[in-house]
């Protein structure tokens, strides 16, 4: 059985890069070819930082439909490019935004991945439990000077609820996981690293751009003062 994947990547690195968090602005879109289990067919396809950055050029939507991908594995898509793809017939998977392409090709052959939920669930905010209600106090009858006034009893401190604390790095001892967070936190160096390309490309182009015109106001100049 031949099958075509569509997975959205942050670089183009084949197997080893990393998958990306939101479809409509991958960097990257890695096709791989799975005949019989194995991997025969592995390319990428870079997806141009348009006018508005970070959002491509192109829509990634159309590249899948045109690369000729039967599956899109993603971590996340807008409705309206997930309409367009299931309209083609293209299945859509998730997967989590950290997994390699291997990986996540292997989940895919295990049958671990799971289609796309139609609606997203907001998080349900976490309740706290209420202070109690402090019992009114009667202030004490006026009994002081004129433009003086009584002593009154301090407003009950604020509640604060509990605060989750921040990640932390887990134990060296704990090989595996220590593995898993440096693959985080080098795919979030990855996606920075791409985004502060994109803008160093369009931060030249507009530089040439105004070097030229300042060549051609300059020129101008020159020859309106000689004629």
């Amino acid at each position: 059985m031949l099958v075509k994947l569509a997975i959205t990547t942050s670089t183009p690195d084949g197997l080893s890069a990393y998958v990306s968090p939101q479809f409509e602005n991958s960097p990257y879109i890695t096709f791989v070819t799975v005949e019989d289990g194995n991997v025969t067919d592995v390319y990428s396809i870079p997806l141009a930082g348009g006018f508005f950055f970070p959002y491509p050029m192109y829509n990634p939507a159309d590249i899948v439909v045109r690369e000729g991908a039967e599956i899109l594995i993603t971590a996340s898509i807008m409705p309206q490019s997930r309409t367009m793809l299931e309209q083609r017939g293209i299945k859509i998977l998730s997967v989590e935004p950290y997994l390699t392409v291997q990986e996540a090709v292997e989940k895919y052959k295990n049958g671990e991945l799971t289609e796309m939920p139609t609606t997203a669930q907001p998080p349900v905010a976490p309740t706290y439990p209420q202070p109690p209600s402090m019992p009114k106090v009667q202030p004490p009858p006026m009994q002081f000077p004129f433009m003086q006034f009584p002593f009154m009893p301090m407003a009950p401190p604020r509640y604060q609820p509990p605060t989750t604390p921040p990640a932390q790095m887990p134990p060296m001892g704990d090989r595996e996981s220590f593995i898993k967070f440096l693959e985080r936190q080098r795919w979030m160096l990855e996606q920075q690293k791409w985004m502060l390309e994109q803008q160093k490309d369009m931060l030249e182009k507009q530089l040439s751009i105004i070097s030229s015109q300042l060549e051609k106001i300059k020129a101008k100049i020159e020859e309106l003062k000689s004629s």
